[in-house]
């Protein structure tokens, strides 16, 4: 900044029009800074202050779900534009007994309704010619309460040793690449399971592939027909694929949604 004043030396006390605009100016440049570094160190203290009572929150009697957002919440109150801390995963799967009747062939599979999606009338159209489709009645109720009980207890729940919180449930994490993620409650909020079990997978795959139309589709796919959805990279010019008995990854995530949580939008494939 430029300020532009008499050159002469003036007496004391006394100041040409130039000198005291030169002042005033210097003394509101001076006002505004402290006003500034107030209003600064207020807001520094007021975020401490909540970090601190967010802090306090952590008692034993939390569970550990309660625990982890309030824990998040505290990180992100002391530092509102900083990103979530990516941190290394490692998921293991305790062994459960499956039961030899369990999610055994049903004797009349035209119970299981199959709906094939329309791509072309949805955001995806550029999809059209893929497939894909929903279907119900795979699992009855009581299978599905022995499933979700079976994956609680992949994580050391009802058994008669020390008792699990939340019966194994945990924060739903964000994958972030090469077995990092990253728990970001703004994005996606909810509670998960995952469980490693191939026996169940490959008698859950047999199921699907009682749907009417199923099988006859998975018997040979046209790998160059999959390049919009896997990329040019995932296949070869003419290569056809045949679907394995395990059919399914053995890997199951099991998601758990209460009042009030969400998974904002995205597109899974």
């Amino acid at each position: 900044m430029t300020v532009r004043g008499s050159a002469r030396q003036q007496p004391s006390g006394q100041y040409k029009g130039n000198d005291v605009q030169a002042k005033s100016t210097i003394d509101h440049i001076f006002v505004t800074i402290l006003f500034c570094f107030f209003v600064m160190a207020n807001s520094y203290f007021s975020n401490a202050k909540k970090s601190i009572e967010s802090l306090m929150m952590f008692s034993s009697s939390q569970t550990i779900l309660e625990r982890e957002r309030a824990r998040h919440a505290a990180r992100a109150t002391a530092q509102p534009r900083g990103f979530p801390s990516v941190v290394y995963t490692n998921y293991t799967s305790l062994p459960v007994t499956i039961p030899d009747d369990f999610l055994a062939p049903l004797p009349d599979p035209s119970i299981i309704k199959v709906e094939r999606v329309k791509f072309k009338d949805t955001p995806l159209s550029e999809y059209k010619n893929l497939y894909a489709v929903v279907l119900d009645n795979v699992l009855s109720q009581e299978e599905c309460d022995q499933l979700l009980r079976m994956a609680e207890m992949s994580t050391g729940a009802h058994g008669n040793g020390k008792e699990i919180e939340n019966n194994g449930w945990k924060p739903a994490m964000v994958n972030a690449g090469r077995n990092y993620e990253v728990l970001a409650l703004h994005y996606r909020n909810s509670d998960r399971i995952i469980w490693d079990e191939k026996e169940v997978t490959t008698r859950l795959w047999t199921r699907v592939m009682q749907g009417e139309g199923i099988k006859e589709y998975f018997s040979v796919l046209d790998g160059e027909k999959y390049l919009p959805a896997i990329g040019n990279s995932a296949t070869r010019p003419g290569e056809r694929w045949v679907i394995t008995k395990q059919g399914l990854n053995e890997r199951m995530r099991f998601l758990k949604y209460g009042p009030g949580q969400f998974f904002k939008g995205k597109i899974s494939f």
